[in-house]
């Protein structure tokens, strides 16, 4: 892939990401919800896109004794952080990219500042805090393996994030790691052990969050980078936010039974495994699903998002007929309303 069709698939990813974004944000905001207030009334549930309608045929292999979640927890309240824009052009000089940006200026979200070189790309978006940086090309290229320890990982990633004054390592702290290898059918990654790994993805979260702040799409978290065997960045995107809070209101959070009584409610985010488009995905066609990891978080669903609920990030293999995918996430509202 030239650097021109780099750039403009890249524009495309990310005026996608802006559409998507902003017809929730519409949404959220009509809720006119403030940060730390107790809510008087039924909470609306989280603004999370259905790609496919009816009932999905879902199970669960999770033994009631494995779900360890608390019975209640409060909301997260934050606001977005927006980038200066000489800060986002001093971000560009610690990653060297000596030359002007292309200025790309969006309906919505403003500014947008877009530097790439024929080995590299930066993306800023300063009002919605956005920052997107990796190397210019679709795989990861092989290098020699250093067998660094997770410790050096965390660190080696902290330091490139202080050092380029893209987020200071004191806000943050390390949640998680995946270790993943390209998908030769969806041209993407799988998760993999940590000998086969081509890439190590390690997550982030802001300090004062108890649990992982997760994107609408669950495999980019708030806060990621993706390192290559050798220490060296491959990709990394940071969403900038201040005023992380845990609200004092504490909601009732459901229980194992609650969970499997509420499964086919459940929303598809992502699929694995195949290159096809949720939208395209008929229900009758999903043979079965069946979820065999659960995880608690809490969903950024629209970068105006003022309070953020905790979700139930569910992971399991499916079956649909005539497509190769066979893993899937889905997202299940956590709060039970009354």
């Amino acid at each position: 892939m030239d650097r021109k069709k780099i750039i403009y698939f890249l524009i495309g990813i990310s005026l996608l990401g802006i559409f998507v974004y902003g017809f929730l944000s519409v949404q959220r905001e009509s809720l006119n919800i403030t940060p730390g207030l107790p809510y008087s009334k039924q909470l609306p549930e989280p603004s999370i896109p259905n790609f496919i309608s009816g009932k999905l045929p879902v199970s669960m292999s999770i033994k009631k004794e494995d779900f360890n979640f608390p019975a209640e927890l409060g909301l997260l309240g934050v606001s977005s952080e927006t980038i200066k824009d000489s800060d986002a052009k001093q971000i560009a000089t610690n990653l060297q990219f000596p030359e002007e940006p292309l200025i790309v200026n969006d309906v919505r979200e403003g500014t947008k500042f877009i530097w790439s070189t024929s080995k590299k790309f930066l993306f800023i978006t300063p009002s919605t805090g956005t920052i997107k940086y990796g190397l210019n090309t679709p795989e990861p290229p092989e290098v020699t393996n250093k067998k660094l320890s997770l410790e050096s990982l965390i660190e080696t990633v902290k330091s490139i994030l202080s050092q380029n004054k893209i987020v200071q390592q004191e806000e943050i702290k390390f949640s998680s790691i995946d270790y993943l290898k390209v998908n030769p059918i969806s041209e993407g990654f799988q998760k993999t052990t940590q000998t086969e790994a081509e890439v190590y993805q390690l997550n982030f979260t802001y300090k004062n969050s108890d649990y992982e702040i997760l994107t609408l799409l669950p495999s980019k978290p708030l806060i990621f980078v993706q390192l290559l065997p050798d220490g060296s960045v491959f990709n990394l995107e940071v969403i900038h936010l201040k005023g992380v809070v845990n609200t004092n209101e504490k909601y009732a959070i459901k229980n194992y039974e609650d969970v499997l009584n509420d499964l086919e409610n459940a929303k598809i985010v992502n699929l694995f495994n195949d290159r096809i488009n949720l939208s395209e995905i008929k229900v009758g066609k999903i043979r079965s699903i069946e979820i065999d990891q659960i995880k608690l978080s809490y969903l950024l669903d629209s970068p105006s998002s003022k309070n953020l609920q905790p979700v139930f990030l569910l992971e399991g293999s499916i079956n649909i007929l005539d497509s190769s995918a066979n893993r899937v996430q889905l997202y299940l509202p956590a709060i039970k309303n009354p």
